[in-house]
């Protein structure tokens, strides 16, 4: 009875990780991105009508107050992504990484969904 009701009990936790979702847009651009929560610590990102052949994301750190992913380009090797949301406002900032070349962040705002 007791592993019936601890499987019961982690299935109702695990389905709602996995119904976490992100629909974010930078600000001055149109371009929407969706980071949906696929396990503990990975998402994956796709466009903005939930499309595209993108990489996952890492989580790296999570609080009740924000999560923050790192990501990588496979057509650029020495580069990465740091994602900020803060799960409270849906305030979203972003900075590309790479050696040898300077970028700026872009911020913008996010929708949450939790299903």
């Amino acid at each position: 009875m007791k592993k019936l009701l601890l499987t019961f009990i982690l299935s109702l936790m695990s389905s709602s990780v996995f119904a976490e979702s992100y629909y974010c847009g930078t600000t001055g651009t149109d371009a929407k991105v969706i980071y949906e929560r696929s396990a503990l610590d990975v998402f994956i990102r796709t466009d903005g009508n939930g499309n595209g052949d993108f990489p996952f994301e890492k989580l790296v750190f999570e609080s009740d107050e924000s999560i923050y992913l790192i990501g990588s380009f496979q057509d650029f090797p020495s580069s990465a992504s740091l994602k900020i949301i803060d799960k409270r406002t849906g305030e979203f900032a972003v900075i590309f990484l790479s050696t040898g070349v300077e970028t700026k962040p872009y911020y913008g705002d996010c929708l949450i969904k939790d299903e």
